[in-house]
């Protein structure tokens, strides 16, 4: 008898979900190391990026519309090729970026955290191993709690986010997109290379489908709201970064 998980998940809380997901510790470096790349420039990748996305999140949006499973993007492979070993394959590539990607996550966010931190505490380490307990709580919590908690951070990052572009004073100017010529495409693909980075986890959300009360309606709109709302997140943020870091590309 197959085990069937809670199906606590609602439209909300799917949305907070991805966008957390997708933001993650790239809402910190990327629009920074963007910029630096591309410039001014910039502004032209992002646009280049969502139309990319696009197909990926419409692609995923269907997939876990019709096939809500806790196994996802191996589940999708082993139904779609009707092959065990090729699902099992997926799954394994899956559980190999965990041992590289997790620690660098935490190395990130601990960092954040330690400035929090009182004097005997303020190290590193202490950091890491507070931020790692943190993380196995939320996750001990259950999908519905982790989802309220995702949602009030998402909604905290995009208010801080609005909050900067209202203390930056931004004008149509600002957002103005400068003219692509040749000498452009070299630095734009540069950028682009990294900022592809942002929308990594797309296919990692897939295995939440099954746990969503209402897959069929649910799942897709949380999938293309979420990449809507990290994706104008991502940008708000670097146009302040372009404003702001000006005196770099001159």
């Amino acid at each position: 008898m197959s085990q069937q998980l809670k199906k606590e998940i609602t439209l909300l809380s799917g949305i907070g979900q991805l966008s957390t997901t997708l933001m993650g510790t790239g809402l910190f470096m990327i629009p920074a190391i963007s910029a630096g790349i591309a410039g001014e420039m910039t502004s032209w990748a992002w646009l280049f990026l969502f139309i990319a996305v696009c197909p990926v999140a419409l692609t995923f949006a269907a997939l876990g519309k019709h096939y809500p499973n806790a196994g996802g993007t191996a589940h999708f492979v082993r139904i779609a090729l009707n092959k065990p070993h090729l699902g099992n394959a997926v799954t394994w590539l899956f559980l190999s970026v965990i041992p590289v990607g997790v620690p660098a996550a935490i190395l990130l966010a601990g960092g954040f955290l330690q400035q929090l931190l009182p004097g005997p505490f303020n190290t590193s380490l202490s950091a890491q191993i507070l931020t790692l307990c943190l993380l196995v709580f939320v996750n001990l919590s259950g999908a519905k709690a982790s989802g309220h908690l995702q949602t009030l951070i998402a909604a905290s990052i995009f208010a801080l986010v609005v909050a900067l572009l209202w203390c930056s004073h931004i004008t149509t100017n600002d957002l103005a997109m400068p003219p692509l010529d040749i000498t452009s495409v070299k630095p734009v693909a540069a950028a682009l290379s990294v900022m592809f980075w942002c929308f990594v986890g797309i296919e990692a959300f897939a295995h939440m489908g099954e746990e969503f009360k209402n897959p069929e309606r649910d799942f897709p709109l949380s999938i293309l709201a979420g990449c809507l709302i990290a994706g104008l997140t991502y940008w708000a943020c670097s146009i302040v970064v372009i404003k702001w870091g000006g005196l770099w590309f001159t």
